[in-house]
């Protein structure tokens, strides 16, 4: 009996262990340094694994700070709330397999962004920051303000200025709302991809202020303005102008990180959320209606340009491969789904599945051939005509 408990406790502890291995930690930034304020979506309750067990749709009520001056536990603590009552919403899967958190017509304000045991105030007035969000715009109307991370009256924002008089063109990035346009074209952000967004403020450190943009500095010193007020809002800017868009990942710092350190943090994002621009599967097939036994080759292309893969959980029909080839072959009557997917790469995101339908009809049967009017078996061998010509004869015997 003893030895059935020890067998139990083993296999249980063994259970525990597989379920912990199980869960897939959530990676945190190289450059810890300075860092007052992290969100991330793929782990909203700042513990540590990455989620996956939430309900797409459901509200962003509390986004848990990761910073190491969080203090969850205290009035004080860094989280994010919403500000208007109508907070954003949770998306499964989004980015690579990694939730994300949507916005729209509210936003996320940290009221205090403080030390959560000391109370003291971690961007001063006039002090050097960097702030970086991964981001991604879900509008096309390049008169809106899509404000991603803000202070009181400062925003790193895409959109129309507030004053500007530019031409109307493809989305791009400002700084301070009532400034005009400066990039000219140079970065343009549409609505398909994932961006990065990096703005430092360095005075008085020395180093140089700057705006990047995957990757690519687009402009430096001119509009990059002082963290103003204690509060730090997310997807707005004093609970006003919403980003229509959805936030990956946010962290602010205390400090102006080097050129290097902003190159880490960029890689960090990238390899952590995998590939951002966005990839669509164009898939059709050639035949909307198929004979049992007959078979299909299959094609599909991706903005990625990567081989597709298909598959199918019908019972009608199957998918197989042969070196390059997928070929659908189809079984019994019904319908035949068949799904395309695209892995991505480490530019390009996963592809969202793409799904054909095929009837499936009966082969066809042949129609059978009149009864042979001759042949074995005794049957008369004279023609039908000639049987009604003999039955006349006989009936004029007859009269």
């Amino acid at each position: 009996m003893l030895n059935l408990k020890n067998g139990l406790l083993v296999l249980s502890l063994s259970l525990f262990t597989s379920q912990v291995v199980l869960a897939e930690t959530a990676k945190t930034p190289p450059v810890k340094n300075g860092m007052v304020l992290l969100l991330d979506a793929s782990d909203l309750d700042a513990n540590g694994e990455v989620d996956k067990d939430f309900v797409t749709g459901e509200a962003v009520n509390n986004w848990r700070d990761k910073s190491s001056y969080t203090d969850n536990n205290t009035a004080n603590d860094n989280n994010a709330y919403p500000n208007n009552g109508r907070p954003p919403k949770r998306l499964l899967k989004q980015l690579n397999g990694k939730g994300t958190v949507a916005f729209k017509d509210g936003g996320l304000s940290v009221s205090a962004l403080k030390d959560g045991n000391a109370g003291t105030v971690l961007i001063p007035t006039d002090s050097a920051y960097t702030k970086v969000v991964l981001f991604k715009i879900n509008n096309k109307d390049d008169g809106k303000q899509n404000n991603l991370i803000s202070s009181d009256d400062i925003a790193l924002f895409t959109g129309q200025a507030q004053n500007s008089t530019a031409a109307k063109g493809p989305l791009k990035v400002w700084h301070r709302p009532d400034e005009f346009s400066f990039l000219s074209g140079k970065t343009v952000i549409n609505d398909t991809d994932y961006h990065i967004a990096v703005a430092r403020y360095a005075q008085p450190a020395g180093l140089k202020n700057l705006i990047k943009v995957d990757g690519t500095v687009v402009d430096s010193n001119r509009l990059v303005k002082p963290h103003t007020g204690y509060t730090t809002y997310i997807g707005s800017i004093s609970n006003g102008n919403f980003l229509v868009g959805e936030i990956a990942e946010a962290m602010v710092y205390n400090r102006a990180l080097t050129d290097a350190e902003i190159v880490n943090i960029e890689k960090y994002l990238k390899d952590k959320w995998g590939g951002l621009k966005g990839n669509k599967i164009s898939f059709k097939v050639a035949k909307k209606e198929m004979k049992v036994g007959t078979t299909l080759n299959l094609s599909a292309n991706s903005t990625a340009k990567l081989p597709v893969r298909f598959a199918t959980d019908s019972k009608t029909c199957t998918v197989t491969k042969k070196r390059t080839v997928f070929t659908v072959k189809v079984l019994s009557k019904g319908d035949c789904i068949v799904d395309a997917d695209q892995s991505g790469n480490a530019n390009y995101q996963i592809a969202k599945t793409v799904s054909q339908t095929i009837k499936v009809v009966p082969a066809t049967t042949s129609t059978p051939a009149p009864a042979s009017n001759g042949g074995g078996g005794g049957g008369s061998t004279t023609p039908l005509w000639l049987m009604m010509l003999g039955f006349i004869a006989f009936l004029r015997r007859k009269s």
